[in-house]
């Protein structure tokens, strides 16, 4: 808690946080951090994520479910999807 009594965490999630509103297990949470494809914004005393990580996490939820995609290759689908949107963006500007 800081000085001033407001805990600077408290409106953030924690992996268990994220497990439950996401759908996924705190292993695959974990396994998710490892493999870079979320990043907490604060790793004190555990991590901990803005709440704007959940729809990030729901799509790749979606990717493993509905598609199959496994969590070892997701970083390299979640990488060409961000450039498919930027030169769909590109695209568009012209």
């Amino acid at each position: 808690m800081s000085s001033n009594g407001y805990n600077q965490f408290e409106d953030m999630l924690t992996v268990h946080d994220l497990a439950c509103v996401t759908g996924l297990g705190e292993r695959i949470i974990r396994r998710l951090i490892a493999l870079d494809v979320i990043e907490p914004h604060k790793q004190t005393p555990e991590p901990r994520f803005r709440t704007e990580v959940v729809t990030h996490v729901r799509r790749i939820r979606r990717l493993h479910v509905e598609l199959g995609v496994s969590w070892s290759s997701m970083p390299l689908v979640l990488e060409l999807l961000d450039r498919i949107e930027e030169l769909e963006t590109q695209i568009s500007r012209e």
